[in-house]
């Protein structure tokens, strides 16, 4: 998970090479497994799947998901497929039925407002990176990294991580440094 983590930390937020393509996944899991159920619902959202319909789960990515239905013993409830939309499927509206744009939006926007007003700036640089990975981990774990495509022009999750990527590099050493004073400080104990 921490490896995952690490992964969503250093991805765009925006696909840029999207192939037009997407990944449908559809399962039926009995009621009597209403816990693993949700258990799949919330490691789809993570993974970038949006809900398109009742048991319908769809992504732009060709994610594989085996291993998130094989850990909840879910690989014979499931079909995955990787399809084009035909005819007239409006595009805007699948994605605004799969996931909520505006919410999304709205976190990446407070997110620009509060770190370009230099947030925590009463707290030292360790204590800062560590609420900027942790705020940035918190806002990008939802996020289904759509294709440029399917989101608005001025979308906002491009200019937030261009933010938190520049201070996060800015407060890399001195969050360095201070870091290695308290390890020092603490074997020292």
């Amino acid at each position: 998970m921490l490896r995952d983590g690490q992964r969503k930390l250093e991805r765009e937020v925006v696909d840029r090479h999207w192939d037009g393509r997407w990944t449908l996944l559809t399962f039926s899991v009995p009621e009597a497994r209403r816990a693993d159920r949700h258990a799949l619902r919330t490691r789809l959202g993570w993974v970038g799947f949006g809900p398109l319909r009742s048991g319908l789960w769809i992504s732009t990515s060709p994610t594989d998901v085996s291993h998130v239905l094989s850990e909840l013993d879910l690989l014979g409830h499931a079909e995955v497929f990787r399809a084009e939309t035909f005819m007239w499927t409006d595009l805007a509206r699948i994605v605004s039925e799969a996931w909520d744009l505006p919410e999304l939006a709205a976190g990446y926007s407070a997110f620009l407002d509060r770190w370009t007003e230099g947030a925590s700036d009463d707290l030292d640089e360790l204590s800062r990176r560590t609420r900027l990975d942790a705020e940035w981990l918190l806002l990008i774990r939802q996020n289904p990294r759509l294709p440029v495509a399917l989101l608005p022009e001025d979308w906002p999750g491009v200019g937030a991580q261009a933010l938190f990527r520049t201070l996060r590099r800015r407060l890399s050493r001195p969050a360095g440094k201070l870091a290695a004073e308290v390890l020092e400080s603490i074997v020292d104990d």
